[in-house]
């Protein structure tokens, strides 16, 4: 299922992206399709949850900028 969002940080490694629900999610290097994309920039993306006792985060992979 595709998501939608808006990059709100990135420093080139990692960062964070803000989906239209609200939702935060981690932003790696690894998983950014297109490598231009930058902070304000509005992406698609697909959502992963990581869950362990410690920890609960949501991951955005195959991300890509939305064309305008």
């Amino acid at each position: 299922m595709k998501n939608y969002g808006k990059v709100i940080k990135y420093n080139g490694l990692y960062g964070k992206i803000k989906d239209n629900k609200g939702n935060d999610y981690v932003l790696l290097d690894k998983n950014i399709l297109d490598k231009n994309i930058k902070e304000d920039d509005e992406v698609i993306f697909e959502k992963e949850n990581h869950q362990t006792p410690e920890l609960d985060i949501n991951i955005a992979r195959f991300v890509r900028k939305i064309k305008k």
